[in-house]
């Protein structure tokens, strides 16, 4: 059972299936349908029984039984059964001024009834008298002449054309016709009285006397003439069409076409042409005749047409009327064409738009209205033929009946077979009987009135679609046979099935179709016993009567009336009983009668039985007089004479029963369609902005929607028309301002309340029909598409059953709750007004109810009802007299005394549900859905829970299956000499008025409270559920045990029967089948106490709704989301329940947000809808609306102020109250469907604002008033609600409110649809293509939702208040969803706000930098927290990777690595520090190793990718994974750099190896050098032996080249031109930077090199300065006193030769040296005091006495040439005063 109350919408469904049933059984039940109670065959079917037992004497087998007695006890015990009758109730004499004109009657006097205006008329010659059909003395007489002095033969009540006369005045018109005349008189109410007032209509009749007039509800009236034709009387007024008004103020103008379209049934296109009215040339032209008229505003004065158009005949309308009739009077003559004489009635079937004619002669023809200025015979019948072929078929026993080819005689068939015919008529004898009437008449040579009587149709009465889809019309003979016809098709396939197929109402036959002919009632009281002298025609059930023809009676009706089933008629008695009744009319009342009787089976056996068929009772409702001598009793006539009218008025139905004649129930698979989409005015249909800074304000932190539709200006301008009004926002709360627009300056509405209501039925705009390839609705997928400003959005379309639901056949069960008083009818004679009244079965059980006081409980009346009509009817009406239903007399109706007795009544027989086995017959049945009865049980409810189905099916069948809300889209206004358009509001037709609302609501919500005090146990608690119903329960001592034990006893045994496997289930004791039946019982109870609360709270929202449009200054509804939604449908679907609280939050937000709204109004409001409509709007979102009331208060206020801040924090507070309770993943997100493509954080924040998700509302307020802390908690504990179903602790006890059960706290407001951890659990997935209003928006959009608002504003403050951003992320960080902040940080960096992610330290950002597999970012993440361990590790990490990475980045890595251990080490290290300072140095030497290694890889990678052609000594696999990957040092050298070779990188890797092999380095040197000058030529041969000498110690002798002085160098490098010099230069200076000074100095070898470049610049001559090699030395960053040293061992070494050139040369190099040692010096003197390594040196050579021995060598050394006075001794004294100068520096 707790299973069952999981999903809170499936007791709804429960109840729902359960209410369907009822309707459907209502629908389907034997008597609900005309045609089908003729379908009844068996032999006790069709019979008569009394009603009024006060006439007869009781018989000894008339008693009811009662149950649990014996036949022989129940015979006698009871009275009969109580059936509808009628009763005579006053008679009103005529005044005086109306006698005294009968009696100056000179030709023809005529009477009738005009009950819808509450008049009577008569005529006395030309004379026409109208007075109060209530009470004829007490309202004055109006009194009309006919000026011509003609009698008046007709008078009929008729409807106004549309536009003639003013609607508020003229209502009703009269037609009168008279021999030569037929003239139209307005009844008018002047001062709230009707007064007859003449018209300009008036038409002759071309010498056709007019014996009788008709009228439908559009306007038509129809005459018939003594010519046999149907004339149609045609009047106009100054317009022909809709277009034109005889309101000249509106003539022809747009206004009055909106107008008609928005209030009427006017159908417009999409675009309307806008003008101001025509000219008088255009009125001319269109008018013609009629033009000065419509121009000159006259319309007193102005012409008015009338004509008479004759239907039967299809003349020529050239021919005048007058030809046409005579014309036709010679073809009837000669062909004998509709040769049925006068026409003396007709009627008309508004509902299926047909006219029936009944001529003198008993024919009948049928005509087609459907179309508007057309009226097509579609069937002509000779009724007295057809008769009496049926009557012969049923006296000669034929089973099947006959065929006919006559084109004037009806079908015929037996609907019952040929036994249902013979019931009828009282079997083959009774229909022989019938034939011997006709017989005698026809023999007769006096053709006298009546001639034909006993077949001849009197009187016809059509049988309307509540009655039967199929019989059509009813004809009366003059001997009271009823003859039932069809003009319908009934073999058409179309009918009667599908609501959607329309065309089942009109599908007419070729011929009247005849389909059941009955006896009248017997007319003598001693007829009511069934014999007649010898004859007996008793049937088996008690007091059945069969209906038949009595002996030789003759009886002739004067007057008949028909409704509803009842007959009732005024016969005029035969000859036998005139003097008795001074020949007065007998009043006879036949009504349905379907109570079940005793009937007498073998073994003199009696059981309860329905009669079946076409059963009724008949009363004389003027009762009897006295006995005349044969011993029979006489009924009592009227006093007066012949009656001449019989009515009752049943025009002025209330709302709630036109609804209720108007709901049949659809098919299954009509049930099965989804709601229509809904729709949205086009304004608020736009493209979602992707342009980030146009979501967001950065002046005050508010989001902003924003179109980017820039290519309608209209639009925009309209688009923030729609949001200001909708939100309530002033412009400087973030909306663009507003411009004026070229189309309309005014803000239009977005809807417009249409004046006609569902009660009327729907217009026919929002009517689905054929669809065209560019149509477009306002479905979900099309509002999102981009419209131009010409397109037009339109809504569903809606099927026609839904907006114009045609007629069902009801029996009076399912009508009569609604009878507020007793049918009246009304029979006049020239006595005067006779009243009869008709009761109802309800109105005699609250009767016998009041008569039966205290003992309600055993009374026999009452139980009479039960037994007569069924326990669950009984059951049913007794709840609808608890609720106040039914006929409302003082003594009765309202009475709190019947009430509470009813209600005891209904307990004290129905109230036993059962749990039973199922017999050998129910097990092969498929079993029932409900899990909760046990395997081979069958649970049977209780009567008073089915009448309480069944009651609760008829106080909703008017509204269940009916849209509350229809909407059509506006229409577009093309103005003036402009294509320009203006769209006019969406269009709004609402189901219910207030009368009809009221109508309905009052009866709900007592049913309701009779619920609450009669199922108190079922109702106050959640049956089923213990734990909740023990804590709930108001009850003690005893019976709390008791009601424990109870729920333990059933529940105990449910979880044993969900425990146990298999179908094999041990037999329960009657005890335990008695608690879980209660159990069942209550639990279905409950289930229908809460779809009728839902049902209750759904018209308090529709009625809270009408009002607040009519409060100025309260936001509007946006009735779009209702739009074609059913009751049931927003009842029992939570896709109702998320767009009703869409709707009320919309609606609530904009109040709340709003300025403009009246504060008393909006608190009013608010708390309306807490208090009525609790459970489609919970308390929780009164916290919304204070919250967001508050907000808006507290920016009232100057930022800073003590108001500002407390009202701030109270908006904060209820806001994050109502935060807990936001569960409707729709409403949040404001999403129509689900995402089925990706969307980007300000699109989704975007949609929710727009949309007026009450949570985008409320943070975007808290945002303005810098609460950033609130605004992460409202959306975190969002998004909280749709991660779990679990509610927070203590939550419900906020949402309680006076008045509500503890159960419906927060209940349908759960999350809809599975939780995100009910999703992933399940591992469903959503369906994209489904595009039903929120049934696919899934958790996870709400969740995206309220995560995207953080975002949103987080990007925006950032870029603004970058001290509350900051606050922000800190309380966002602080929340332990892992998924949140995994979109957080996803979000920061999508909107480039990297480095405040990088700022955040926590264990789930490190986790989320790593996951996202870029070692930058959590380099940087690091190195930001000052982790540099972390960091060296996460960049050395990356630099080793095997991963496939360019070596350049690879070096960056190492490079950032030992930053970072660089950095670890600088950086304080507490005593916890994981890292030692052993470990630190440790990986910078390692880092600084790899790092030195991955520089020359990739020297030497993009030297072999710079040389022309790849080395084929490479492998070249390798060589591209020495592009991507470290090596290390071994292979580098061997496999790469000394194989190609690659010189100078080969010494750069001994240098880096620390490898001091002096003979391969100078090996190498010589190398690189050579390969620089190599290969080269000379002309010199000194040279060239030089060159020999110098190559050929590394065996590259052969590269040099002695050229003749003929002989060109060609492409070989000259080495007399010295174009080697920088390259050399360039080498020896790049290598020596990088390996000298760093530890191994050795792969610099100084000595060596300067003797290399000694001697090249030797060989090169004087060219080449004396002291190049020596400077280059310099440059490269040797020491100067090294090059010195190494110079001076050179120059020792050459000196020994004692050439005094050579030494002279080294002295000049020397002084070079120190020239450019000083110049370096000054240099870096001249540069703002700075230091160079030059003068560093020099000074620190000078102070330690290491230079001047250098000076004085050189001195010593010129002096020992004896070349005193040369140059170079002065320079060198210029050299130490420049040393001593810089020195002193």
């Amino acid at each position: 059972m707790e299973e069952f109350w999981k999903d809170d919408y499936r007791p709804l469904r429960w109840a729902g299936k359960a209410i369907l049933q009822a309707l459907r059984d209502d629908e389907q039940a034997p008597d609900a349908d005309l045609y089908r109670r003729l379908t009844e065959s068996n032999e006790n079917s069709h019979l008569y029984f009394q009603s009024d037992s006060s006439l007869f004497a009781p018989q000894s087998n008339s008693a009811t039984p009662m149950p649990g007695r014996s036949n022989a006890e129940n015979v006698g015990a009871a009275p009969s059964p109580p059936t509808i009758c009628l009763k005579h109730r006053q008679s009103l004499p005529l005044p005086p001024l109306l006698t005294d004109a009968l009696k100056q009657q000179r030709t023809c006097s005529y009477m009738g009834l005009l009950l819808p205006v509450g008049l009577a008329w008569m005529t006395v010659d030309e004379k026409l008298f109208l007075f109060s059909s209530e009470d004829p003395s007490q309202r004055s007489i109006e009194r009309f002449e006919n000026p011509r002095k003609q009698p008046i033969l007709a008078v009929a009540l008729v409807k106004p054309k549309p536009g003639v006369f003013k609607k508020e005045i003229v209502e009703w018109c009269l037609v009168l016709t008279t021999s030569e005349e037929a003239m139209l008189l307005a009844l008018a109410r002047i001062d709230g009285t009707l007064q007859l007032m003449p018209t300009s209509f008036l038409t002759s009749t071309d010498f056709v006397q007019m014996t009788c007039a008709v009228g439908t509800d559009n306007g038509r009236i129809f005459l018939g003439g003594d010519d046999g034709c149907l004339h149609e009387m045609v009047y106009e007024d100054h317009a022909l069409d809709d277009d034109y008004s005889s309101d000249p103020k509106k003539q022809n103008t747009v206004d009055k076409q909106l107008d008609e379209f928005y209030d009427g049934t006017k159908m417009l296109p999409d675009v309307v042409n806008s003008f101001s009215g025509p000219s008088v040339s255009e009125t001319v032209w269109n008018l013609g005749k009629r033009s000065w008229d419509s121009v000159s505003q006259s319309n007193e004065n102005g012409p008015r047409k009338c004509r008479k158009l004759n239907r039967t005949t299809q003349a020529s309308s050239l021919l005048p009327s007058l030809v046409t009739n005579a014309i036709h009077r010679v073809s009837s003559v000669v062909f004998g064409a509709h040769n049925g004489g006068r026409i003396v009635r007709l009627a008309v079937d508004s509902q299926r738009r047909t006219l029936y004619c009944l001529s003198e002669k008993g024919w009948i023809s049928v005509f087609d209205l459907g179309q508007p200025n057309n009226a097509p015979c579609i069937a002509v019948c000779d009724v007295p033929e057809t008769a009496k072929l049926y009557l012969k078929s049923v006296s000669s026993g034929f089973m099947n009946p006959p065929n006919n080819s006559s084109s004037t005689i009806g079908s015929i068939r037996f609907p019952g077979g040929g036994s249902g015919a013979q019931a009828g008529v009282g079997g083959m004898q009774g229909a022989r009987d019938i034939l011997k009437h006709v017989e005698q008449a026809d023999s007769s040579f006096s053709r006298r009135p009546g001639a034909h009587s006993m077949v001849k149709p009197v009187a016809i009465h059509v049988i309307p679609m509540e009655e039967s889809l199929r019989l059509t019309v009813m004809a009366v003979t003059g001997g009271g046979l009823r003859l039932y016809f069809s003009a319908l098709d009934l073999n058409f396939s179309g009918g009667p099935g599908s609501l959607s197929n329309g065309n089942r109402l009109r599908s007419f036959g070729k011929k009247l179709t005849l389909c059941h002919i009955r006896s009248p009632p017997p007319f003598r009281l001693s007829s009511m016993t069934g014999t007649e002298g010898q004859s007996t025609w008793t049937s088996d059930v008690v007091g059945g009567i069969q209906p038949r023809v009595a002996g030789s009676s003759s009886y002739c009706v004067d007057a008949t009336f028909y409704g509803e089933g009842q007959w009732v008629v005024a016969v005029q008695q035969s000859t036998e009983y005139k003097a008795k009744s001074n020949n007065c009319d007998i009043m006879v009342a036949v009504t349905p009668d379907t109570a079940k009787r005793l009937r007498e089976g073998g073994d003199d056996k009696a059981f309860l039985e329905t009669a079946g068929g076409l059963n009724e009772s008949v009363s004389f409702p003027n009762g009897a007089i006295q006995e005349n001598g044969q011993g029979a009793r006489v009924p009592r006539g009227l006093s007066g004479g012949s009656v001449w009218a019989i009515d009752s008025d049943t025009a002025e139905l209330s709302s709630t029963m036109q609804l209720l004649l108007q709901s049949p129930t659809p098919s299954n698979g009509e049930l099965e369609e989804a709601l229509p989409p809904i729709y949205y005015p086009s304004s608020q249909i736009r493209p979602i902005a992707t342009n980030n800074k146009d979501l967001y304000s950065g002046g005050n932190g508010a989001i902003i929607p924003a179109s980017t539709a820039a290519h309608s200006r209209v639009f925009h301008v309209v688009l923030n028309i729609v949001l200001d009004s909708l939100f309530g926002r002033s412009l400087s709360h973030g909306f663009y301002p507003q411009q004026k627009s070229s189309i309309d300056n005014d803000q239009q509405p977005l809807y417009r309340l249409s004046k006609r209501t569902g009660v009327q039925g729907f217009s026919c705009s929002a009517v689905e029909r054929r669809r065209s390839p560019n149509t477009t609705h306002g479905s979900v997928r099309d509002s999102r598409k981009s419209d131009s400003s010409f397109t037009h959005t339109k809504a569903a379309r809606l099927n026609k059953w839904l907006l114009q639901p045609p007629t069902q056949s009801l029996n009076q069960w399912t009508k009569q709750h609604l009878l507020k008083r007793k049918k009246v009818v009304t029979a006049i004679n020239q006595q005067g007004l006779h009243k009869f009244e008709f009761s109802t079965v309800l109105s005699s059980l609250a009767d016998a109810i009041a008569d039966a006081g205290d003992n309600v409980a055993s009374d026999t009346k009452i139980t009479s009802f039960f037994t007569a009509y069924g326990y669950k009817e009984g059951c049913a009406m007794c709840l609808a007299l608890a609720i106040g239903c039914g006929p409302s007399q003082p003594n009765v109706g309202n009475s709190q005394t019947v009430r509470r007795r009813a209600s005891t009544a209904a307990l004290a027989r129905a109230y036993k549900p059962n749990l039973v086995r199922k017999d050998h017959r129910e097990i092969a049945q498929d079993e029932t859905d409900d899990n909760c009865v046990p395997s081979g049980y069958v649970f049977r409810p209780s009567a008073l829970c089915e009448g309480l189905y069944i009651l609760v099916s008829r106080l909703l069948r008017p509204i269940w299956h009916k849209p509350l809300v229809v909407v059509t889209e506006g229409r577009s206004i093309k103005t003036p000499r402009s294509n320009l358009l203006k769209t006019t509001p969406a269009k709004v037709e609402l189901l219910l008025d207030e009368a009809a609302l009221k109508e309905i609501l009052v009866p709900l919500e007592s049913l309701l409270s009779v619920v609450k005090s009669v199922f108190s146990r079922a109702v106050d608690v959640v049956p089923g559920t213990l734990g909740q119903q023990v804590s709930a329960m108001d009850i003690d001592g005893d019976s709390q045990q008791q009601q424990q034990q109870y729920f333990t006893q059933a529940l105990q045994y449910h979880s044993q029967f969900r425990s146990s496997t298999g179908d094999a289930v041990a037999p329960l004791s009657p005890k335990e089948c008695d608690n879980i039946a209660h159990l069942l019982e209550e639990r279905n109870i409950h289930s229908t106490y809460r779809l009728v609360a839902l049902v209750v709270q759904l018209l308090n929202i529709f009625s809270l709704l009408r009002q607040s449009e009519g409060i100025a200054g309260l936001p509007k509804s946006n009735w779009g989301l209702l739009h074609g939604a059913t009751v049931a449908g927003l009842v029992q679907l939570a896709e109702g329940h998320e767009r009703l609280e869409t709707l009320l939050n919309e609606l609530i937000v904009a109040t709340a947000s709003s300025a403009a709204s009246p504060l008393f109004q909006a608190d009013h409001f608010s708390d309306q809808l807490v208090q009525q409509c609790y459970l489609f709007f919970p308390p929780s979102s009164r916290f919304t609306y204070q919250g967001l009331r508050l907000a808006n208060q507290a920016l009232a206020h100057p930022p800073g102020s003590s108001q500002r801040s407390e009202s701030g924090k109270l908006a904060a507070s209820h806001l994050i109250q109502a935060a807990k309770h936001w569960k409707s993943a729709s409403l949040i997100s404001g999403r129509l469907v689900g995402r089925t493509g990706t969307e980007t954080y300000y699109q989704i924040a975007e949609r929710a604002i727009k949309y007026s998700s009450p949570l985008a509302i409320a943070a975007d307020l808290l945002v303005k008033l810098e609460d950033v802390c609130s605004v992460v908690e409202i959306c975190l504990t969002t998004a909280q609600n749709f991660k779990t179903s679990r509610m927070p602790l203590g939550s419900k006890d906020v949402l309680r409110y006076d008045g509500m059960f503890a159960w419906e706290a927060d209940l349908y407001h759960k999350q809809v649809g599975p939780t995100e951890e009910e999703t992933t659990r399940d591992g469903s997935q959503r369906n994209s293509s489904s595009e039903v209003y929120g049934s696919s928006v899934s958790a996870k959009d709400a969740i995206k939702t309220c995560h995207s608002l953080i975002f949103v504003h987080l990007e925006g403050l950032l870029r603004s208040k970058v001290p509350l951003a900051n606050l922000m992320v800190a309380e966002c960080v602080s929340d332990k969803d892992k998924t949140f902040l995994k979109s957080l940080f996803s979000f920061l960096i999508e909107s480039s706000n990297v480095d405040t992610l990088l700022r955040i330290n926590s264990p789930e950002a490190e986790m989320f930098l790593k996951e996202q597999n870029d070692s930058n970012l959590l380099w940087r993440h690091f190195s930001v927290l000052e982790k540099f361990v972390e960091a060296g590790h996460v960049a050395y990490d990356c630099a080793r990777s095997d991963d496939t990475i360019r070596l350049g980045d690879r070096i960056e890595w190492l490079t950032k690595a030992l930053q970072s251990f660089r950095s670890a080490q600088n950086a304080y290290r507490g005593p916890d520090s994981k890292t030692s300072g052993e470990q630190l140095a440790k990986f910078v030497a390692e880092t600084e190793d790899n790092l030195k290694i991955a520089t020359v890889q990739d020297r030497v990678v993009r030297r072999i990718e710079s040389l022309p052609d790849f080395p084929e000594e490479i492998d070249h696999s390798k060589f591209e994974k020495l592009k991507t990957h470290l090596v290390e040092a071994t292979p580098l050298y061997n496999e790469f750099v000394a194989k190609v070779p690659l010189f100078d990188l080969c010494l750069v890797m001994l240098h880096m190896c620390r490898h001091n092999d002096s003979h391969s380095i100078t090996i190498l040197w010589k190398n690189a050098i050579c390969e620089v000058i190599l290969p080269c030529c000379t002309r010199s041969s000194d040279m060239y032996e030089s060159l020999l000498e110098f190559a050929g110690e590394v065996d590259l002798a052969d590269r040099v080249t002695h050229l003749s002085d003929t002989m060109e160098a060609g492409s070989v490098r000259l080495f007399e031109d010295g174009n080697w010099v920088v390259p050399v230069h360039d080498l020896v200076v790049r290598l020596g930077r990088e390996l000298y000074g760093s530890g191994a100095d050795y792969t610099f070898p100084v000595r060596f090199i300067l003797e290399q470049l000694e001697v090249l610049r030797c060989t090169l001559g004087s060219k080449l300065a004396s002291g190049w090699p020596l400077t280059t030395l310099a440059e490269a960053g040797v020491p100067y006193l090294v090059i010195l040293e190494a110079f001076e061992n050179i120059a020792d070494l050459e000196n020994s030769s004692n050439n005094p050139r050579r030494s002279l040369e080294h002295i000049s190099a020397s002084i070079e040296l120190f020239l450019f040692w000083i110049s370096n010096s000054r240099a870096a003197g001249l540069r703002a005091g700075q230091h160079s390594a030059a003068q560093i040196e020099l000074s620190r050579s000078a102070s330690t006495g290491d230079l001047r021995p250098k000076l004085n060598l050189l001195r010593s050394r010129l002096e020992q040439i004896q070349v005193t006075g040369s140059p170079l001794l002065e320079e060198l004294n210029g050299i130490e005063d420049s040393i001593s100068l810089l020195v002193s520096m």
